[in-house]
């Protein structure tokens, strides 16, 4: 790269990350000039949201034994099965020996941490939170993000704050009952 242009570039990152855009001054006035009930309004759709999603959640756990988040977030954490939490063939650095299983912590904020207790590893079944996500898409309509993908695997991520409520409504009936068929077959179908 050419020297001079490295500090040219060097002032417009820095102008980016201090000044935001006009458009998003303009779009902020707007909302600050529709006053508190725009805010109320959009709190309350993602109130009605985020209960959706969290008894969508149910099959695998309840708050904080099974899921975690969507305080402060506008997402949550659940964790699959143990049978369908084998870590990605892409990490093959760690064996399952030596793997630290994550678990669900306190911190409603976070993804999931490591944790140094094992817990038993699954059987029969070579299953990934990313096969988890294809199947869920490809049978039950419905995405989320497989936790692998946020340094977590075992794990998926359900965010519920980008749908109106009433595609909500659809996405959370589509996750819950894909959820519940995911436990009752305890491995996934050949595609």
């Amino acid at each position: 790269m050419v020297p001079c242009l490295l500090f040219l570039l060097m002032q417009v990152q820095d102008t980016i990350a201090i000044c935001p855009s006009q458009l998003s001054q303009h779009m902020a006035l707007a909302a600050l000039q529709q006053g508190g009930s725009y805010v109320q309004d959009a709190i309350a759709a993602l109130s009605h949201n985020r209960a959706l999603i969290a008894d969508a959640l149910s099959p695998l756990g309840t708050e904080g034994h099974g899921w975690v988040g969507g305080e402060g977030a506008i997402y949550f954490w659940a964790k699959l099965p143990d049978c369908f939490s084998t870590p990605p063939a892409t990490n093959k650095k760690t064996s399952a020996a030596t793997r630290q299983e994550p678990s669900i912590t306190e911190n409603k904020h976070n993804p999931p941490t490591s944790s140094t207790s094992s817990s038993s590893q699954p059987t029969g079944n070579s299953a990934t939170d990313e096969d988890v996500v294809a199947w869920l898409i490809r049978q039950h309509g419905v995405c989320v993000i497989p936790g692998s993908a946020c340094g977590v695997p075992g794990y998926i991520r359900v965010a519920f704050a980008n749908l109106t409520p009433a595609k909500c409504e659809v996405a959370a009936g589509r996750l819950k009952a894909g959820l519940k068929e995911l436990i009752s077959l305890q491995q996934l179908p050949k595609s």
